[in-house]
């Protein structure tokens, strides 16, 4: 029908064909080779089973259940004419699809999953009481048992909540004379690894009046179920889903984490093992039906109690003395049946029963606060009233009560601080006082009342750099801290000793540092730093547990199956905390399994890793693992760069401590080993000291060659044996590495030992090594060195062969440049000094070093070629110190002065070219001229009076003062016009900026006037664009302080250019004024030597004066 209620198609609900969906059979194979599971092959001998017609109690009714798209429903009838009860699925438009199988004692109930995969219904069968599913397609598909027995309940309905995660099955008792003690029940059902767990039991009451009429999951709240009682009563109860689990910090706490199935309690605690659902450590059998689990607060933490739907609560404690028969605790996945129990065994204290307080299914939000306190929630009406409990071993009894504003929707209790917090419906916040009992408006440090913007369903308390925050869940994946939203895809959380652990919507796991600030949580968690602080992880994972004092993480896949993973962070925080404790070999085991560079042994601390070496070699005790340690060590400091420490606790680090200079960082681990090797058993770790001899910077193989040549001499009984050794020394380093140390330790019978344990090929080094044995000592130690490129070694022993081989020394020195090594070896003033500073000559001049191959000329007394250096790099100095010991006549001097004069013009030396002329080539009027055109008018005045020259005045120096004048006058002309026009142009430019800066100034006055005009949108954008353009400025300075020195020296000229127009044209007018300002101040101090010679030349003529 239409909304209208007009009928659209009319059809019978007892059609006799299958459907549209009906199954085709192609022939492959027959009912007797098919495989039948545990039947066997009887099974396909056994004849069929007639099909039962509906039950006596069944109301023959007809039941609708649509498809959660509306796209097709079910339909539950029983037939006519077999009086059985069959499901048909139909489409919309009312055309049949399928028709269930043929089941035996089909009832009445029905309910289409909303996702679409499944249609509930539920079947008596001869001894047990079932809920079926079947698929659209009409086959069964599944099934889960009832905890009662046969014909005790009948099912009256089951309904699926709106996001298909929990099936409620409303449940009556059957078969009772007194109807007046009938009960009702709606069992709440969630699947997990394809098991079917009892969440819950609502007993509703007792009497006729308080029996169930109607029970219904609410439309738009997912976990809402309204109930519906025969005298009009509505009860509505709101349902979370919550992981129970140990809260301690301390590494006794278990991480136990329980799961409520029916009567059973299955707890598994995970740090001791990881157990996949629906299998557990321990089940845990009680008397009746299981609402809650709390577990115990500190120091007790993996202590636990049960709280039953009968009004009792049983204490479980570890250590405990109980008869286990009669605890109802039984070893799961944990071992037993022969094999070792893997974890200690809770035992049941006993079960106690409450009074002084209603005990009903309006109780709930139960918290262990104290080893003998308990509290919990009651709703009565609109106001929820918090009741005090304490535990003795005569029972549970009520101490206290306190009515509250509103209804409790979370609770939570710190485990570091021990507050204890109540969330009402309208988020507001209570801190309940353990002492006093009282209930208070929860502050924060600044004493600011905290409220939730909306209700959260996970409420937790920690404290972030001391500062004690309460943090909310909502079911809409906000997370706020004491009442700041700073996320909202956070769809799960934990804490941990030193971190708090989120998983979030990007399918990642999040380690927020609880010593960073508060403030800066928002930027931690929306951070896209890949560092170590996040964790990738199966899409749709939730965190069951964390592990305190571990690394261990507990996630729960969506289909059910747990996994452990070890987030970074947690690991690295492990291990730092051992390191802190001394813990040495703990810390190694963690990082040789999670693969953590071995550095951060030392890196962490050096200086407490230096003053405990002992207490390291100790406690590994193991050679493989001090091997492993010295093979990953490197020069890097890994707290700086792979392993940085977010919260800075371990900042303090010294140089000496981490080895400066020579002594770099891995030499000094490496000696500081060794030598807690040797004190405390050599023999043993013989290996270890020779992986700490290679591992130096400068690797001392042939300390540990002779260490291992040692061995060999004298063998000790319960050592390591020298082939050994050399085994392990052949693993580290490269066997022709190793063959050339042994062959540079000029030790044959050593260097046979590496050979044969190398794969080299006896024809290739034994003739090699025969010629060297027959060579006198010190050639052989030359021809050892020369093999090897050791040549400064190599032409020291060569030196020590004598004069037979000088020749061969002064070639080799000349072919590998040792000419230096080769001056000290020789004795200064001998022959062969003599010979080598010749050579080392001759090779600095054919370098083009003239200065250098000049004096080593001189070293050898070979005057004239040091002449000709000095006189190609113009020393003219000791070119004439040189003719003058070449005794050079009064010809040669003044043919060399002309020849030094003409280099010195070149240059434009003219003073020393003067000097030259007027001392060794004895020409006083070309001195003078040279001084003239150097400018030197002074000195040039000086030389015309003393030789009588003044005629040079009129031929040379007139001319070239007024050309110098000339020159002048041009030059201040034109910086003038330069500085006026920058003048008048800066000018421009300030009024320019001025009236702009006016302008802007008027529009935000202007824009102020305006502002409430503007809408939240517009501002929000604004903001928004301002963002961009800081990110843009940002961009650019990053881009800009990664440049070389070369571009930022030209991005700074570009920066400051006199084009009209550009930003910074000011700044480069008033660079132009100051350039120019600055050339004429520094040109004064050239003007009154020339101003003088003009006077004396010229007189007073007033046109060669500049004013």
């Amino acid at each position: 029908m239409t909304k209208d209620f007009d009928p659209i198609s009319e059809i019978s609900i007892h059609p006799e064909e299958f459907g549209e969906a009906q199954p085709i059979t192609v022939g492959w194979g027959k009912k007797e080779t098919q495989f039948h599971g545990t039947a066997g092959k009887q099974a396909a001998l056994a004849n069929p089973q007639p099909i039962e017609s509906a039950l006596e109690w069944d109301d023959r009714k007809t039941r609708i259940s649509w498809r959660g798209d509306g796209q097709y429903f079910a339909v539950s009838t029983v037939s006519s004419n077999d009086e059985r009860r069959r499901i048909r699925v139909w489409s919309r438009d009312c055309a049949l699809q399928a028709t269930s199988e043929d089941v035996s004692r089909l009832e009445q109930a029905l309910s289409w999953k909303p996702s679409g995969s499944l249609i509930v219904s539920s079947q008596r069968k001869p001894n047990k009481h079932n809920i079926v599913f079947f698929e659209s397609n009409g086959l069964q598909h599944g099934e889960f048992t009832l905890p009662f027995v046969t014909d005790e309940v009948k099912v009256q309905e089951v309904a699926w909540n709106v996001d298909s995660t929990v099936l409620a099955v409303w449940c009556e008792d059957k078969g009772m004379a007194d109807e007046q003690a009938m009960k009702s029940y709606v069992l709440l059902y969630a699947v997990g690894n394809c098991h079917w767990y009892r969440k819950q039991c609502a007993y509703v009451g007792d009497t006729a009046a308080d029996r169930i009429a109607a029970v219904a999951w609410d439309s738009e709240l997912e976990l809402v179920l309204h109930v519906v009682c025969r005298d009009g009563r509505l009860m509505s109860s709101r349902y979370t889903w919550q992981t129970t689990s140990s809260k301690g910090l301390s590494p006794e706490d278990l991480a136990s984490v329980a799961v409520i199935d029916g009567s059973r309690v299955l707890l598994t605690p995970f740090r001791t093992m990881v157990v996949p659902p629906p299998m557990c450590a321990f089940s845990v059998s009680l008397p009746a039906f299981v609402q809650e689990v709390v577990f115990a607060p500190p120091p007790l933490t993996n202590n636990f109690m049960v709280i039953l739907a009968d009004q009792r609560i049983a204490l479980y404690e570890y250590g405990a003395e109980s008869d286990a028969k009669d605890s109802g605790v039984s070893v799961q996945a944990a071992g037993g049946n022969g094999f070792k129990v893997k974890s200690p065994v809770p035992k049941c204290r006993g079960i106690y029963s409450v009074s002084g307080v209603e005990f009903s299914h309006a109780v709930s939000h139960f918290l262990w606060i104290s080893p003998d306190t308990l509290i919990c929630v009651s709703q009565r009406g609109r106001r929820d009233r918090l009741h005090t409990l304490t535990v003795s071993d005569a029972g549970v009894s009520q101490t206290g009560s306190v009515e509250l504003d509103g209804r409790v929707v979370a609770s939570g209790i710190g485990q570091t601080t021990g507050s204890v917090a109540l969330e009402l419906h309208d988020g507001s916040l209570l801190r309940y006082g353990v002492q006093t009992g009282a209930v208070s408006a929860w502050t924060d440090a600044r004493g600011l009342v905290v409220a939730l913007p909306r209700p959260c369903a996970h409420l937790e308390i920690c404290a972030f750099d001391g500062e004690e925050v309460v943090l909310g869940l909502s079911e809409r994946f906000r997370l706020y801290a004491n009442g700041v939203e700073v996320a909202n895809n956070c769809t799960s959380l934990a804490l941990h000793a030193d971190f708090l652990l989120l998983t979030t919507h990007a399918h990642a796991c999040r380690c927020i540092s609880l010593r960073s600030r508060l403030q800066e949580l928002p930027n931690s968690l929306n951070s896209q730093v890949n560092d170590d602080s996040l964790r990738r992880m199966e899409r749709g994972s939730r965190i069951v547990t964390v592990v305190t004092d571990d690394s261990r993480l507990v996630l729960q896949m969506p289909r059910g199956n747990v996994e452990a993973i070890h987030p970074r962070a947690l690991v690295l925080s492990a291990v730092r905390r051992h390191l802190d404790r001394l813990e040495f070999l703990t810390a190694l085991l963690i990082m040789r399994k999670h693969r953590i560079n071995m550095n951060l042994i030392y890196d962490h601390a050096p200086p407490a890793f230096l003053a405990n070496v002992g207490d390291f070699v100790r406690q590994i005790d193991n050679v493989n693992y001090i091997n492993l340690f010295l093979s990953d060590l490197r020069e890097e400091d890994v707290t700086e760069t792979m392993y940085v420490d977010q919260s800075g606790r371990h900042s303090n680090k010294t140089s000496q401590a981490r080895g400066s200079g020579k002594t770099g960082k891995v030499n000094l681990i490496c000696d500081a080993v060794r030598s807690a090797l040797e004190s405390c058993d050599s023999d043993k770790f013989f290996l270890c000291i020779l992986a700490t001899h290679v591992k130096k910077e400068n690797s001392e193989l042939d300390l540990a060659l002779t260490r291992i040549k040692e061995l060999k001499d004298s063998p000790t009984p319960g050592r390591v044996t020298a082939d050994d050794a050399l085994k392990f020394l052949l693993y580290l380093v490269d066997v022709n590495e190793l063959f050339n140390v042994a062959l540079g330790t000029y030790d044959f019978e050593l260097v046979m030992i590496v050979a044969e344990k190398s794969q080299k090929d006896p024809k290739e080094y034994l003739p090699f090594l025969n010629n060297l044995r027959k060579m006198e000592r010190n050639f052989q130690k030359f021809s050892i060195d020369k093999y090897l490129k050791r040549y400064t070694s190599a032409v020291t022993h060569l030196v020590k062969c004598g004069e037979k081989c000088f020749n061969e020394c002064l070639e080799f020195v000349s072919d590998h440049g040792l000419y230096r090594t080769a001056l000290r070896l020789y004795s200064h003033g001998s022959k062969q000094y003599m010979e080598v500073s010749r050579i080392y000559a001759e090779h600095l001049e054919a370098e083009r070093t003239y200065e250098e191959a000049a004096m080593m000329f001189c070293r050898c007394h070979d005057y004239c070629r040091a002449l000709t250096c000095f006189e190609k790099c113009v020393g003219w100095r000791q070119v004439f110190c040189m003719a003058t010991k070449l005794e050079y006549d009064q010809e040669k001097m003044i043919h060399l002065a002309e020849r030094i004069t003409h280099q010195l013009k070149e240059r434009r030396q003219f003073c020393d070219a003067a000097l030259v002329q007027l001392q060794y080539a004895q020409n006083t009027e070309e001195a003078i001229v040279l001084l003239i055109q150097g400018s030197q008018w002074a000195e040039a005045l000086r030389l015309m009076h003393l030789y009588n020259h003044t005629d040079v005045a009129e031929t040379h120096l007139k001319p070239a003062l007024l050309e110098q004048h000339a020159q002048l006058l041009s030059a201040l002309q034109r910086d003038g016009e330069r500085f006026e026009r920058h003048r008048a142009r800066l000018r421009a430019v300030r009024d320019e900026k001025h009236r702009a800066l006016y302008d802007l100034e008027e529009n935000e006055r202007r824009n102020a006037t305006d502002a409430d005009l503007f809408s939240d949108t517009s501002s929000a954008s604004g903001a928004s664009g301002t963002s961009d353009a800081s990110s843009s400025r940002s961009s650019q300075y990053s881009r800009t302080s990664s440049r070389t020195s070369k571009n930022r020296r030209k991005a700074a000229r570009k920066k400051y250019s006199l084009k009209e127009g550009s930003q910074f044209e000011d700044l480069a007018l008033l660079e132009a004024l100051t350039e120019i300002v600055t050339t004429l101040d520094n040109s004064r101090g050239s003007r009154p030597e020339g101003v003088g010679a003009g006077v004396q030349v010229f007189g007073f003529h007033r046109r060669f004066f500049v004013i």
